[in-house]
């Protein structure tokens, strides 16, 4: 299972939020973007134990769909390929944006622009912690 999917992929039928999708159009059209990956909702998912599993399952209430939002980090499995991909784009000791590119946050419907936080100036060893932030910030006031 990959939990990342890169700017050169991004345009085979990759599961893409808003932004990344719009990223990889405008890439499309030759416009300059500077080098990007996405981590996956795979990488969630994959990083929820057992028992968080089951605290969104069984739970109703918001508050402890919350609790599980506060605990999980990306697993060591979606660490490592986070990290191999930030290796990839070649930028030691620079500094990223972290940032959502959820499937729902923009489209004609609705928008949901800034409702999750974005990071920016980011370490690359801080950059699990911040994809954590963002999933977490889903359900932030």
């Amino acid at each position: 299972m990959s939990f990342v999917v890169h700017a050169r992929d991004a345009r085979t039928g990759a599961r893409l939020g808003g932004k990344a999708a719009a990223l990889a159009a405008l890439e499309g059209f030759e416009f300059p973007i500077p080098p990007w990956f996405v981590v996956t909702p795979d990488a969630f998912y994959q990083s929820l134990s057992q028992q968080q599993r089951r605290q969104l399952e069984d739970s109703e209430f918001l508050e402890a769909v919350a609790t599980v939002f506060k605990e999980v980090r990306p697993d060591e499995e979606a660490r490592k390929e986070i990290a191999h991909a930030l290796e990839q784009l070649g930028a030691r000791g620079g500094r990223f944006a972290v940032r959502s590119s959820a499937g729902d946050e923009d489209n004609p419907e609705h928008s949901f622009a800034g409702q999750l936080d974005s990071y920016l100036f980011v370490a690359p060893d801080e950059i699990p912690e911040k994809i954590a932030g963002v999933w977490r910030s889903a359900f932030s006031d």
